[in-house]
């Protein structure tokens, strides 16, 4: 009994969120109506209901080719772009109905648009997974770079591709996480260079240590320099927000600098670098609109003096579509992003910070099959 209980709850909720299920069962009472009862009633109310029922499964019908605005973003995250930092340009991608993403740069030389002979291709898998990312030179396929993920979407392991003058495998990021999936080492090799980072959490889930061992090795082989340990330490107030990070030499435990955190309701409102022995380094303050987003962030120096300052323009659904660039009076666009109708990127312009004169566009274009 508890087993059909449960389903029909799972039904039930099934039912909630999905309109176009809805508007077939709307559909299905209304055929039945006209199934059912008097003769008198039929004959009123069937023409009525036959124009009802039309008009639910016509609506079912359209909105099952647009199913992808009900349906969530998935926002990439490439481990083996700018040096494991996770940085790459987030492209919202719907579940369900995306197959491949197209993202090509251009050049812009006196106001003409200029392809860059670099592109690439995203491939997604049936929940919106990415699984293959393809770069191009000229055309040509030169590299690519496959994701794994396991059976509760953790990103495990991306594998980087080399194609010429051989296919060789350029660089490995593998990822092991614990029981709650949070990310407890973080490895990325490359040739015989490597790096771990590996991650302590409190009971909340917050990230409270983390350690980076770093191992670099040139062409000839030697040990560069710039090898190191470096230790993170971060700590949060009685709200479970972040109050201060602390940066250790891991060799050593002597404290390289630390940085604080002040917070108001709608979010961070400053970020002050302090070194070894407290002294200010720098800070970046920030201004929140109602619905807490960030519309301005101000850069001081260890003076308080302003050094440069960003505004950030959004859309009405919440999309970051501008980001303006203002250093001692001067003013550039910095970058602009345009989306689609449902959230996805499709082009985005950016400023030259120094004359404010267009000088890159990258435009994604997005298929289903």
């Amino acid at each position: 009994m508890l087993y059909f209980r449960t389903v029909s709850e799972e039904i039930l909720r099934f039912i909630s969120r999905n309109a176009r299920f809805q508007i077939v069962l709307l559909s299905l009472s209304l055929l039945e109506s006209n199934n059912c009862g008097s003769n008198t009633y039929k004959m009123g109310h069937s023409r009525q209901n036959k124009w009802l029922v039309w008009l639910c499964f016509s609506i079912a019908f359209a909105m099952s080719f647009s199913s992808c605005k009900t349906v969530e973003k998935v926002f990439l995250n490439s481990p083996l772009r700018d040096n494991n930092s996770n940085k790459y340009n987030p492209i919202g991608i719907k579940k369900k109905a995306i197959k491949h993403c197209e993202i090509t740069p251009f050049d812009v030389e006196n106001g003409v648009l200029k392809k860059k002979k670099n592109t690439f291709k995203i491939y997604f898998d049936k929940v919106g997974k990415y699984y293959k990312e393809e770069k191009y030179h000229l055309g040509h396929l030169v590299e690519f770079t496959t994701y794994y993920f396991d059976q509760f979407g953790n990103l495990r392991e991306a594998t980087k591709y080399l194609l010429f003058p051989e296919k060789t495998v350029s660089a490995v990021a593998k990822f092991e996480y614990d029981t709650l999936g949070h990310v407890v080492l973080d490895h990325v090799e490359q040739g015989e260079s490597w790096q771990n980072k590996y991650k302590e959490y409190n009971e909340y889930g917050d990230l409270v240590h983390q350690t980076k061992v770093r191992h670099r090795v040139d062409k000839k082989g030697r040990v560069r320099q710039d090898s190191s340990y470096s230790k993170l330490e971060y700590r949060y107030d009685e709200k479970n927000k972040i109050e201060e990070k602390f940066v250790y030499n891991a060799k050593t435990e002597r404290l390289k600098y630390r940085i604080e955190y002040i917070h108001n309701p709608k979010g961070t409102i400053s970020e002050a670098t302090f070194s070894r022995t407290g002294k200010l380094r720098k800070m970046i303050k920030y201004e929140h609109n109602e619905e807490g987003q960030v519309v301005k962030e101000l850069y001081l120096d260890a003076d308080l003096n302003k050094d440069k300052e960003y505004e950030i323009l959004y859309d009405k659904r919440g999309n970051q579509i501008q980001k303006n660039f203002i250093l001692k009076g001067f003013e550039s666009f910095g970058k602009k992003s345009t989306y689609n109708r449902w959230g996805n990127i499709v082009k985005e312009e950016i400023y030259d910070n120094k004359t404010n004169k267009l000088i890159q566009v990258w435009k994604y274009n997005y298929y289903r099959d």
